[in-house]
């Protein structure tokens, strides 16, 4: 897998959103991360927008208006992970995945999308949907994919007052 890993790259999301919270005077109104890039929408709380290019530049992020309103931008910079020593069935891996989540997050949080074949390997398209969680245990998801082989293509969190709701979105390898 020539990708980050998926641990790693939830990890580094939830670490951008606590440093996004610390923007003064703007709320987090969406993060979301695919490939290597975060791309959070802000939104203010009664604060100019100057002030947030300011914080921005600081933190090194890419400042941008769109129609969609202001939006923070950075690269996560992450290293591809080593391949991997043995290759699972990918039922094995989709159970593993199910099990894993289920000590950490309750209720029937995933769907899974018929597997397709590509030469020896398989692959299935898994999406976890979150309701009302909170960073921690969307890190403690993360925990639950380590070592396993999988390449997350998206993480997309809504930010709901206190809480989190959205998806995480990814390939599951096996032959």
């Amino acid at each position: 897998m020539s990708s980050p890993a998926p641990d790693e790259i939830i990890a580094a999301t939830i670490d951008m959103l606590k440093t996004l919270y610390g923007a003064p005077g703007w709320t987090v109104t969406t993060i979301a991360c695919k490939g290597s890039t975060i791309e959070a929408l802000m939104q203010s709380n009664g604060t100019s927008v100057a002030s947030l290019q300011k914080w921005a530049a600081e933190k090194q992020f890419d400042f941008s208006i769109k129609p969609a309103g202001i939006v923070l931008t950075q690269n996560l910079n992450l290293k591809s992970r080593q391949k991997p020593k043995y290759i699972y069935k990918n039922n094995e891996v989709i159970a593993i995945i199910i099990d894993n989540l289920s000590r950490v997050y309750s209720g029937n949080a995933i769907a899974l999308s018929a597997g397709k074949k590509t030469g020896p390997f398989s692959s299935s398209k898994i999406i976890i949907s979150v309701v009302d969680t909170t960073p921690m245990v969307i890190s403690l998801i993360g925990d639950q994919l380590k070592g396993l082989p999988i390449k997350l293509t998206s993480i997309t969190l809504a930010n709901t007052k206190e809480t989190l709701r959205g998806s995480i979105e990814m390939d599951v390898y096996g032959n």
